[in-house]
């Protein structure tokens, strides 16, 4: 029975508590379920290390004791031990979990002198990598950069040759994507002038060839009667054998297989002709 209270949305036990939660206000209990105490689900509040909620733009408040202390992960543990994450959570056993009611709006450092904390120099201008929001890569958490910060005085003498710099990567971009172009034209109209050439090259005429373009046996008639013969014979509407029987090939009774280039010609008697077209 005592295990219907766990996540139950309006009751709740201590002993069903995630690791990560706690009560608080402690109170009141509304009854008790095999010797444990039931108290509503609206006590139960959701802890954070004090790293976690900088993420939330809270920070924790002076002389305020954790909440809860819980062990890390022996996994967790050591992947911190051998790249610390640079955070004061970092490199410990243990992690001190705080509650919502042991928070302020975080309180970031002011410019002193016109020079902002943790910078570094560049143009002969202070300046911090801005973070601007975090995301999860193998299990860590991981801030996201973009963009700088700077004092306000600087803001003029910032943006207005950052807008030219821009300007001319803007219009490299373009100079680059321009030549792609050129160059994607370029070799389409060589392919294009290439496969007519070599269509102009081995392009057969349409007439007939007689009997000078059949071996002077009969033995082509019947090993080229199968449709699926692979022998390349030349492009032809007209055929002439050495039994005085003329093929025919009406387009009608012609395929073009466009994976190939292979086009098959039928004569009404059976005979076919396969042609290589490039």
């Amino acid at each position: 029975m005592a295990g219907a209270y766990k996540d139950h949305h309006l009751y709740a036990l201590e002993k069903w508590l995630h690791k990560n939660q706690t009560l608080h206000p402690k109170g009141p209990v509304l009854g008790f379920c095999k010797g444990h105490p039931v108290y509503p689900r609206s006590c139960v509040q959701t802890l954070q290390s004090r790293h976690g909620w900088l993420r939330e733009g809270l920070q924790v408040r002076e002389n305020e004791l954790a909440a809860k202390v819980v062990t890390r992960p022996k996994r967790t543990f050591n992947a911190q031990s051998v790249q610390s994450s640079g955070n004061e959570d970092g490199l410990k056993p243990t992690l001190d979990l705080y509650g919502e009611w042991q928070l302020e709006p975080l309180q970031l450092p002011h410019a002193v002198n016109g020079v902002v904390p943790k910078v570094a120099k560049r143009l002969g201008i202070d300046y911090a990598p801005a973070m601007v929001g975090f995301y999860y890569c193998s299990g860590r958490c991981l801030p996201v950069f973009d963009g700088i910060v700077v004092c306000t005085k600087f803001k003029s003498a910032i943006l207005e040759p950052y807008a030219e710099e821009d300007e001319r990567r803007r219009a490299g971009e373009r100079k680059q994507e321009a030549a792609q172009a050129l160059s994607r034209w370029y070799q389409l109209l060589c392919s294009i002038v290439t496969r007519q050439r070599l269509k102009d090259s081995y392009k057969t005429p349409s007439h007939g060839l007689g009997n000078e373009g059949l071996p002077e046996n009969d033995n082509v008639h019947r090993n080229t009667r199968s449709s699926g013969s692979s022998e390349r014979e030349p492009s032809s509407s007209k055929l002439q054998t050495d039994d005085d029987h003329e093929h025919e090939f009406p387009e009608e009774n012609q395929s073009f297989d466009v994976e190939t280039f292979v086009r098959t010609k039928r004569c009404p008697c059976g005979f076919s002709i396969q042609v290589e077209e490039l």
